[in-house]
């Protein structure tokens, strides 16, 4: 059976929990959970950060919707109106993560960010058009993610949890 353990934020920037630290020029601390490095971090930043693309999909769902009931002749009137809904949520939802994007203080991370986010591009259309590696791109986005973390909990939008995984170890329980 594996070991179960909760981690939260406090516990993961603790030095005894932590394998080892740095910190990079924008005072940001850089942590190595013991081989969850990025993958648990920062993911209620990336859950907000996703929004954008969430109110997206949600346009276009009922675009389809709507396509698919005018083809078959039926009344679009209620689905006309959430659709108006969406579009106006999303606006909103894209206003205010471009605004803590346009928080940060570094502009290639900005502009990573915002392509990525809000333009809805992969790491490849981002580095094409930013003349970068790919790889340099996706580092760009993660020295952006602490410092959008501390930004979005500093205005309150979001709210560390606890993380609970499954430690390594013999599936079997040996």
């Amino acid at each position: 059976m594996f070991e179960k353990s909760v981690w939260t934020k406090e516990a993961a920037f603790s030095p005894d929990i932590t394998a080892g630290s740095n910190t990079d020029s924008g005072g940001c601390n850089n942590y190595d959970y013991g081989g969850y490095h990025g993958r648990v971090r920062f993911i209620e930043t990336r859950e907000y950060l996703q929004r954008v693309t969430n109110a997206r999909y949600e346009v276009e769902l009922l675009e389809e919707r709507i396509n698919f009931h005018i083809d078959a002749y039926e009344d679009v009137s209620e689905l006309n109106d959430k659709l108006e809904d969406a579009k106006m949520n999303m606006k909103d939802v894209t206003a205010e993560v471009a605004d803590q994007i346009s928080k940060l203080r570094d502009v290639k991370q900005q502009m990573v960010m915002k392509l990525r986010y809000i333009d809805g591009m992969s790491w490849s259309q981002i580095a094409e058009k930013m003349d970068m590696k790919e790889r340099t791109v996706q580092s760009f986005h993660g020295r952006a993610l602490p410092r959008m973390e501390k930004s979005l909990l500093d205005d309150g939008l979001i709210e560390l949890k606890p993380y609970v995984y499954e430690a390594e170890g013999d599936k079997n329980g040996m």
